[in-house]
């Protein structure tokens, strides 16, 4: 069943919820309107925060906001005053499909590629520092995009990247298969997309996404 919630301009939201948006960010008010669904857009528990903090990596670089993974794990584990603020602050977030301005702004750094002379742009990649909670947030909304596109079998059962459950190993083996029942005959067609992520029309992207069906809290 969808519930069809809607602001604008601060009118129809609850005093509380507007008094935690505008101390947020400057940009809060611009309209806004989505289907809530139930299933795939629940509201936010706090083991859906602890399975995404479980899975990201305690070494990694420091984050804009001078917090770590292993400082936020400290907080999230070890304190309940902190805890309940975390909790808030993403309910929140997950309940609006808002992701605060100040979350997506990145420090990038050039780390020059091993055997490059650095010379030329090329020879340097680009790490993105970004916020923690803003990489927390993400994890959340990641893990349910996936849920949507295999629960709706969105994805081919051929495609054996970036899947949980799924490995190199399982693409060698239908590829084995394939060739067997084919009588010993078989094409790969084997290719590399150079700067893909970099290169994605983010306009388009957005348009296959609503053709899918997927949530527009899911979808910018």
């Amino acid at each position: 069943m969808l519930k069809d919630k809607f602001f604008r301009n601060h009118e129809f939201l609850p005093r509380r919820d507007h008094q935690f948006y505008s101390k947020q960010s400057s940009e809060y008010g611009s309209f806004r309107t989505f289907n809530i669904h139930k299933k795939f857009w629940p509201k936010l528990t706090k083991t859906e925060i602890s399975n995404a903090l479980a899975v990201m990596k305690s070494n990694k670089a420091t984050g804009t906001n001078g917090i770590n993974t292993k400082l936020l794990k400290i907080l999230w584990e070890g304190s309940n005053h902190w805890r309940k603020q975390i909790f808030k602050v993403l309910s929140k977030c997950i309940a609006h499909a808002y992701h605060p301005f100040q979350w997506r702004h990145t420090i990038t750094i050039a780390i020059r590629k091993k055997g490059r002379r650095g010379t030329r742009a090329k020879d340097y990649r680009p790490i993105a520092i970004i916020n923690i909670i803003s990489k927390l947030y993400e994890g959340i909304v990641n893990k349910r995009m996936y849920y949507f596109a295999k629960e709706n079998h969105i994805l081919p059962d051929s495609q054996f990247g970036a899947r949980s459950g799924y490995n190199s190993l399982d693409g060698v083996i239908r590829l084995v298969h394939d060739i067997k029942r084919n009588r010993g005959q078989g094409w790969a067609l084997i290719s590399d997309v150079q700067g893909a992520y970099d290169n994605v029309n983010i306009s388009k992207l957005i348009v296959i996404l609503q053709e899918m069906n997927f949530p527009t809290q899911m979808v910018p």
